[in-house]
């Protein structure tokens, strides 16, 4: 299963304890804004815009992190050009489409086992 780039700034979240109360509080927000939403989500991984500029984006990690959310180990930043901000942690991996009628790029993610993430390094 895997859940799309996020459009704008966005995250890439672990469903987890230490991110369920953030992931919760945006999609219920998402949702009654605009209840029939896209929302990017499997069974491990939420995908969320969540700002327009950086400083907003930094704002929303800083939050995050207040809350007790680890960056890296809970969550990364995505831009929806670039994918990941940063190195790809080794819980993430990241795979790029060809989509649409004008084949643009979008980047895919889906959680990586223990196992793959070994795997990943051997």
């Amino acid at each position: 299963m895997t859940v799309r780039t996020p459009s704008c700034l966005g995250l890439l979240l672990r469903k987890n304890e230490r991110t369920r109360h953030y992931i919760q509080r945006h999609l219920d927000i998402l949702r009654s804004i605009e209840p029939d939403a896209c929302i990017s989500e499997d069974d491990y991984l939420v995908a969320v815009t969540v700002a327009m500029n950086p400083n907003d984006l930094q704002s929303t990690i800083d939050r995050l992190e207040a809350s007790g959310a680890v960056y890296g180990e809970d969550f990364v930043a995505t831009t929806s050009a670039d994918g990941v901000l940063g190195d790809l942690p080794a819980w993430l991996s990241e795979k790029t489409l060809h989509e649409g009628p004008h084949k643009q790029l979008t980047k895919f993610y889906s959680f990586r086992t223990i196992g793959d993430a070994l795997e990943r390094h051997a």
